[in-house]
């Protein structure tokens, strides 16, 4: 057997934060997001022997996957009874960039290990168990939907625990648009996302910030409904959900950031925010399209990586079955 799931990183515009279930479980919470075409690439391949191999940033052999160390896979791999099998991951771009990569990961070994045969709204929730409950990480919801089911979302967190995706159609001309007029700079790898999260889940016990969160679940609700109308209205849901999620917590920007996020909007960008939980990953900035060479030669020495959008969700790209192959 070899199986190969290919899962779609996502990039978040407003509500980030909403999908904490200390938030969401009291104030309901929404997100709006897009999947992008920057992929995680997660394969199984079936080995001659009982043994478990695991490889990303290291290599782990094992007897058994309950001996592995990586909590995620030892958690997935567990939950399929796996053995006897070579697990190997690849990605467009890298670790703790602000774009989900961690859940895209847990995504596409759920469907990998599942053999291609559960439904992405079953892989996500699954996701959310592995992730959240079981291995305990101060995590909300959003990527796990995002990167399962791909598309351009308004994905709302209900306070009872389930979740509601409900796409957002553009016509074709708008898509272009919209995408014709999104950058992306890698700053370097994100802060501590455990820490920074575990950091805003206590301060949502004051009002202040449950108060800033709702607001940003507002921004979320209000982009949903005019982004098909005018892909204008983008950038200053951008602008104003950045300055809202920098007073949540210190610990969500720095100077470097402040620095190049200054640096970009004084250049062309008409709106933009950070990526991710904080301190470091992707700055994303709306500008015009004319505006875009001033913002290259202003931001030189960040990587800018174009992007297009995804469609496609969490899919199975290769998969050979051998006689007697089984979990």
């Amino acid at each position: 057997m070899i199986i190969t799931s290919r899962t779609p990183f996502r990039v978040s515009f407003a509500g980030g934060g909403t999908d904490l279930p200390s938030f969401y479980s009291k104030h309901g919470g929404c997100v709006v997001s897009t999947s992008i075409a920057k992929y995680m690439y997660v394969t199984i391949h079936s080995r001659f022997d009982n043994l478990v191999q695991l490889k990303y940033s290291i290599m782990e052999l094992v007897e058994m996957t309950e001996l592995l160390n990586h909590d995620i896979a030892r958690v997935v791999l567990s939950m399929f009874h796996m053995k006897g099998v070579d697990i190997d991951s690849l990605a467009d771009l890298p670790a703790k960039s602000g774009l989900g990569s961690s859940s895209a990961y847990t995504v596409g070994l759920i469907n990998s290990a599942s053999l291609g045969k559960m439904g992405v709204g079953n892989i996500a929730a699954m996701a959310c168990e592995v992730e959240i409950d079981r291995v305990g990480k101060p995590i909300g919801k959003q990527d796990q939907y995002a990167c399962a089911y791909g598309g351009l979302n308004m994905i709302t967190f209900n306070s009872d625990g389930s979740v509601s995706i409900s796409p957002i159609l553009l016509d074709a001309s708008k898509m272009m648009e919209l995408e014709d007029s999104l950058m992306m700079f890698y700053l370097g790898p994100s802060g501590d996302q455990n820490m920074i999260l575990s950091d805003i889940v206590e301060r949502i016990e004051s009002n202040k910030v449950a108060t800033i969160l709702s607001d940003l679940k507002d921004i979320a609700v209000e982009l949903s409904t005019s982004l098909p109308k005018r892909i204008s209205s983008l950038p200053s849901a951008l602008k104003s959900g950045w300055e809202l999620k920098k007073l949540i917590s210190p610990s969500i920007s720095s100077e470097r950031v402040d620095h190049y996020y200054t640096l970009g909007m004084n250049s062309g960008g008409l709106g933009g925010k950070l990526l991710g939980s904080g301190g470091g990953g992707f700055l994303l900035f709306f500008c015009d399209p004319e505006a875009k060479m001033r913002m290259r030669e202003a931001l030189s020495d960040l990587v800018e990586v174009p992007f297009i959008f995804d469609n496609t969700g969490s899919i199975i790209i290769h998969k050979e079955m051998g006689i007697g192959d089984c979990h």
